[in-house]
């Protein structure tokens, strides 16, 4: 239905788009903020970067899981829609051979 295309495109964008890079800008922000203050070094900071993108991107394949499994169902329900369907012409009683 059209409400639940919204609900999904809204999911998604927010999902794929805006959380990771959000994410992303804050923990440079901060990292960079702990780097100056001699808390942490540079390469610590790219090291978690990296492991955090490596976590966004499983998260984007469950996601890509998820939207596969939305669209197989509704495949199937097509389909059990068609099978369950009242044909328009009625067979005769007496066909003849």
């Amino acid at each position: 239905t059209k409400k639940m295309a919204l609900a999904y495109a809204f999911y998604a964008a927010l999902t794929f788009t805006f959380l990771p890079y959000a994410t992303t800008c804050l923990v440079l922000y901060y990292g960079g903020k702990l780097s100056r203050e001699n808390q942490i070094n540079s390469g610590e900071l790219v090291s978690f970067v990296f492991y955090m993108q490596s976590l966004f991107a499983a998260f984007n394949s469950l996601g890509s899981i998820y939207a596969g499994l939305v669209q197989a169902l509704g495949a199937a329900d097509k389909v059990f829609e068609w099978i369950n369907r009242k044909p328009e012409i009625t067979p005769p009683d007496n066909p003849v051979n």
